[in-house]
């Protein structure tokens, strides 16, 4: 019993996708993660989101948490 949970939890653990939350960081900063291969990030300020959008690659895909 326990093997078939550990299985399907290491299964679901495969599918997760990692958010970084970027508030408060510099767009040098964001563009080193996004260097390394993130690019899901995050803001919870409308205006930082727009500018940092603007100034990074464009494949980012941008999330709004509040």
């Amino acid at each position: 019993m326990i093997e078939k949970h550990y299985w399907k939890i290491k299964q679901a653990a495969l599918n997760i996708d990692l958010c970084v939350v970027s508030k408060h960081h510099s767009i040098e900063e964001i563009q080193s993660y996004y260097d390394a291969g993130e690019r899901i990030f995050a803001e919870n300020r409308t205006t930082e989101l727009v500018s940092k959008a603007a100034a990074l690659p464009k494949d980012i895909a941008w999330h709004y948490i509040g």
